[in-house]
């Protein structure tokens, strides 16, 4: 064999390995890339809420909840990992207040004479309750606001009756403001001739506001006491 034979050789083979070296690199990058997709679509197709953590959402002890030994507890709320006192702050939840109540004990006599009989009022307003503070897995909350149900505010129109608005800012005797917003409908007295009446809600209002404190003030709303003046 002479020199070039084995320059020839050499070369050949020197080609060949690096030749497999490039097909082995090239698998190499594939099936990196196709752990990578493969990663990719798993953490994609992950629920979100895996990567949460839950907190006991409480309210406020003002009326009877409905067990006793989960007292003030009415749901769970999720929140990340690690910034669950940034996130949870200032949240605010929306209750039904016959949700909160405790239901009343009905016999089974009772039944069908509690079936004709005209249902809670309460189940038409809605308690909106703000966070204030995460103590632990417990997110205390605050009473913010009560509002009435869309459905039940519909109910309550009528042909030749008018609606009244009117639009309030109180100050209870503890500090704290409200802004009251309160809708009436009038109604037709037996010998009145005039087809819409009108009545000075704010006066009503104000007369009841700033004579209590804020928890008064709630109790009366919640059960009906400046509906009926």
């Amino acid at each position: 064999m002479d020199i070039f034979d084995m320059l020839f050789t050499t070369f050949f083979y020197a080609g060949f390995v690096a030749t497999l070296d490039l097909k082995e690199r090239r698998k190499a990058e594939k099936r990196k890339c196709e752990q990578f997709f493969i990663l990719k679509k798993i953490t994609y197709n992950q629920d979100a809420f895996l990567k949460k953590e839950w907190y006991v959402v409480k309210v406020p002890k003002f009326i009877d909840m409905k067990d006793e030994e989960f007292k003030y507890r009415v749901g769970y709320t999720p929140a990340k990992k690690g910034g669950a006192k940034k996130q949870l702050e200032g949240r605010t939840f929306t209750i039904n207040l016959a949700d909160l109540e405790e239901p009343p004990k009905i016999k089974k006599a009772d039944h069908e004479r509690e079936r004709n009989r005209r249902p809670n009022r309460n189940d038409c307003k809605n308690f909106s309750f703000v966070a204030e503070e995460v103590h632990g897995q417990q997110l205390l909350t605050q009473w913010s606001g009560m509002e009435i149900t869309r459905n039940y505010r519909c109910s309550l129109i009528r042909k030749w009756h008018s609606m009244v608005e009117c639009i309030l800012d109180a100050k209870t005797t503890d500090g704290y403001v409200l802004r009251i917003k309160a809708v009436a409908f009038t109604r037709r007295q037996p010998e009145q001739v005039k087809k819409t009446c009108y009545a000075k809600n704010s006066q009503v209002l104000s007369s009841e506001d700033i004579d209590c404190i804020g928890y008064m003030l709630l109790m009366q709303m919640m059960y009906l006491r400046v509906e009926k003046k």
